[in-house]
């Protein structure tokens, strides 16, 4: 189905509700990432400090 970029189409589009739904889609994901970077940092500190655990012992 081809898109259609008629003037009516285009003016009838609610472009502040997209933008708006957009914006906060991004901002979930970047919420998200932020999350499982911690996630992952934490994860890294564990291991590091039971390999260090293991070298002492």
């Amino acid at each position: 189905m081809p898109y259609d970029y008629s003037h009516k189409q285009i003016s009838q589009y609610d472009w502040p509700a997209m933008a708006t739904t957009y914006r906060l889609k991004f901002e979930h994901a970047q919420q998200e990432a932020t999350h499982w970077m911690r996630r992952a940092q934490a994860a890294e500190a564990q291991l590091s400090m039971y390999q260090q655990r293991e070298r002492q012992a």
